[in-house]
């Protein structure tokens, strides 16, 4: 080994000892006949020392050669730093090395980014020059607690009886609503393989072959607009369980969840995690992945807003408010641009607004509210200097534009305590909706989803009415886990293809092998997935899941370490028999 400890390995335990460090040159100081040298690895960092006053000191001279990021070996002796030099913000803050020999194992060109974590340059610099940008210490320990995040679950579920099982990367297309990668096959010109959205099929028929309990960490390729939280691969903790009902999966995974906040944030989460069903998530707080962490519900009140001559309420579809109880913290200016903005985003025309003053509804549309002040005084949380806001809509638009102009009182307001996980099960999903364009039926999640058994008798007659055996994992606002019980009858898949109008031909050709499959004593199953990337995000505080992936493409899904995507050449063309159209 180049090495005996690493950089962040010494304490007061190695004092007198001779040891060998190797690593980056972190920064030095000249300060003539005394050299301070730091020197970085990955586990930390370790001051190292030299003192000389012979001008003809080879050992000098080397060190005086040294810049930020050469690779060097340092060989010497530990010793205790002086109680005013301990520095205890370091693991290795009260020894330090005296240099002895001092090798450049590489040296390194003037810097495109610096290693440090105030640096403020672009994304596309960064991600070209990622092998640097990995060596900051925010990103090291960024990694580190990506590969914490995996060992924990690996761990969790493996003792529940979980087997780690790889399924394939090179399948049929079959889209989940987004577009496929597609891949030509060389050895048969004209046909294509795809890369998966997920394994959903192959997990299904691994159950049907008696593996009983199966997980992986699944890369999902999905060729759709990027944002955040979203790249053209990402990674998700993939299961499924034979012979379980809703209740089993929540179980495995809030086992796994706890199991991995224990061992990489040393936090014990409760026992049994919230849940509530769909429908009372959107009337509460608009969406269906409610931040918990603060109150501040949505109100309906689109029956008594008819009561009133302001057409603007009582013509509306619906009628939803959000009551800020120290509504003096909200200006004028706050409604009028951050908050309508917010609103508009979401198809909102507008923001109402009124507050509670002398006991009556002061300012903004409150003088066209007389009818509503017993309704509206009697809400939860209104009082004295109270401010409420109104979205008059569609019910839709009313729920989306009110959850984000909610999200955006509690930053503000400062509601959120960022040291708190609360996790939320939505359960009871509405197994169709319909398309805005056709208005034909669609799945909402996907298209194996078991109805619930007590509105099976809705499927005929009425989709709309027929929620699934399907739920959601959110953690303090964000998507982590979608999964459902799974359909395991022939018949039955085949009337929900029916149901959203999908021809037999092409039903036959995407879904024949797995309805096939269902013949042969498919036991009752269901699963779910994780978003790792968003789970370890949220573990590390980042914004973006690109943080916490060691090589991620920007936001046009150009990687700019490599410069793919990248043409393929004449030669690779011609042996795929692919011809390429230059577009206009």
């Amino acid at each position: 080994m180049l090495r005996t400890h690493t950089a962040g390995q010494l304490t007061e335990q190695d004092v007198n000892k001779t040891v060998t460090l190797a690593g980056w040159v972190d920064r030095v100081r000249d300060l003539g006949q005394l050299f301070f040298l730091n020197l970085r690895d990955r586990y930390g960092l370790t001051q190292c020392v030299y003192e000389s006053s012979d001008s003809n000191d080879s050992t000098m001279s080397s060190l005086k050669s040294l810049a930020n990021e050469y690779c060097v070996q340092v060989t010497g002796a530990v010793r205790k730093r002086n109680a005013k030099d301990i520095n205890s913000e370091l693991s290795t803050g009260a020894v330090e090395i005296v240099i002895e020999t001092v090798k450049v194992l590489n040296t390194s060109e003037v810097l495109p980014v610096q290693v440090r974590d105030d640096i403020n340059v672009s994304d596309d610099l960064r991600l070209k020059y990622r092998y640097l940008d990995l060596r900051r210490s925010r990103m090291q320990k960024n990694m580190q607690t990506r590969h914490k995040t995996l060992q924990a679950a690996r761990d969790a579920l493996c003792e529940m009886g979980f087997l780690e099982i790889e399924t394939p990367l090179l399948i049929r297309s079959t889209p989940e609503g987004a577009r496929d990668f597609v891949v030509p096959s060389r050895l048969h010109p004209g046909k294509f393989y795809a890369l998966p959205q997920s394994p959903q099929l192959y997990k299904q028929m691994l159950m049907i072959s008696g593996m009983d309990r199966y997980f992986q960490f699944a890369p999902a390729f999905r060729d759709e607009d990027l944002r955040a939280d979203r790249v053209p691969v990402h990674t998700q903790i993939d299961m499924e369980m034979s012979f379980v009902d809703q209740e089993d999966v929540h179980h495995a995974v809030e086992t796994m969840m706890k199991r991995i906040f224990k061992d990489v944030k040393g936090v014990e989460l409760e026992d049994k995690f919230l849940a509530m069903p769909y429908a009372e998530a959107m009337e509460r707080f608009g969406n269906d992945k409610p931040d918990m962490r603060f109150a501040m519900e949505l109100k309906t009140i689109t029956e008594q807003a008819k009561q009133t001559d302001f057409k603007v309420f009582a013509e509306a579809e619906s009628v939803r408010c959000i009551v800020i109880e120290e509504g003096s913290q909200v200006s004028r200016k706050d409604i009028d641009t951050t908050l309508l903005d917010k609103a508009k985003i979401y198809g909102a025309k507008g923001l109402a607004w009124t507050r509670v003053k002398d006991g009556e509804l002061s300012g903004g549309v409150g003088k066209f509210l007389a009818p509503l002040k017993d309704t509206l005084m009697s809400l939860d949380d209104v009082k004295e200097g109270t401010l409420i806001l109104f979205v008059a809509d569609s019910y839709k638009v009313a729920c989306a534009a009110l959850s984000a102009v909610r999200l955006e009182l509690g930053k503000k307001l400062d509601l959120i305590d960022h040291s708190e996980y609360k996790f939320l099960w939505v359960n009871d999903f509405p197994l169709f909706e319909q398309d805005d364009e056709s208005g034909k039926w669609i799945a909402m999640h996907h298209l194996f989803t078991h109805p619930k058994d007590e509105d099976m008798q809705y499927l005929d007659s009425d989709p709309s009415k027929v929620r699934g055996k399907l739920y959601d994992l959110v953690l303090n606002g964000v998507e982590l886990l979608s999964g459902s019980i799974r359909i395991n009858t022939p018949e039955l898949q085949q009337k929900v293809l029916d149901i959203v109008e999908m021809p037999r031909e092409e039903s036959e050709g995407k879904f024949g092998f797995l309805m096939n499959a269902f013949k042969y004593g498919a036991p009752p199953h269901g699963g779910s997935a994780v978003g790792f990337d968003r789970l370890v995000a949220l573990l590390c505080g980042e914004d973006s899941i690109r943080e916490v992936i060691a090589y991620p493409c920007n936001n046009q899904g150009i990687f700019p370490l490599d410069g793919s995507p990248a043409e393929a050449s004449p030669d690779q063309l011609e042996e795929l028999q692919i011809k390429f159209k230059k577009p206009d």
